[in-house]
């Protein structure tokens, strides 16, 4: 019949047509996969779904994403077809320096951008150093990330 059917909190029943679910469900539950696995550091993203033809090209290490009111640490994982990022320290306040309060039950971020969507990159100064770059996607939303230094913001840009 195609049709899905989701509990929520409410127990109320919601109903989705197979043919709505997009690009948007492209994350597998988390234990489908095993994100604590030490031999390949990068097993959390593969609970995205690669598009086929999809390839690794560059890991970044202790990478921030930094907006108005937070920052979040994470590690940068650039593939052929998108840049995935995977939160390991919790968001901090930008103005308090405290870590921004969330539910308990709410796991860390792991966020996806498609560089088909990436229409301009400009290199940027955070804390006086030349170590940010600020991605511009053509829904007009931005992403600052702040490297661990001037190289590997280089290094990034250069893919």
């Amino acid at each position: 019949n195609g049709e899905q059917k989701f509990n929520t909190k409410d127990t109320e029943s919601v109903t989705l047509e197979s043919k709505s679910i997009g690009s948007e469900w492209d994350q597998f539950d988390d234990t489908d996969f095993g994100e604590n696995d030490d031999s390949d550091p990068d097993a959390w993203a593969k609970k995205f779904m690669w598009s086929e033809g999809e390839h690794f090209v560059q890991s970044f290490e202790s990478v921030v994403i930094v907006s108005l009111q937070s920052t979040m640490e994470g590690k940068l994982l650039l593939t052929t077809q998108n840049v995935y990022f995977h939160q390991t320290e919790d968001a901090l306040d930008v103005f308090t320096k405290q870590p921004v309060k969330r539910d308990d039950e709410s796991p860390r971020q792991d966020l996806q951008w498609k560089l088909s969507r990436l229409t301009d990159i400009h290199g940027r100064r955070y804390m006086l150093k030349a170590q940010g770059l600020e991605l511009f996607f053509a829904d007009m939303k931005g992403l600052f990330l702040k490297f661990g230094g001037m190289k590997e913001r280089d290094a990034f840009f250069s893919k």
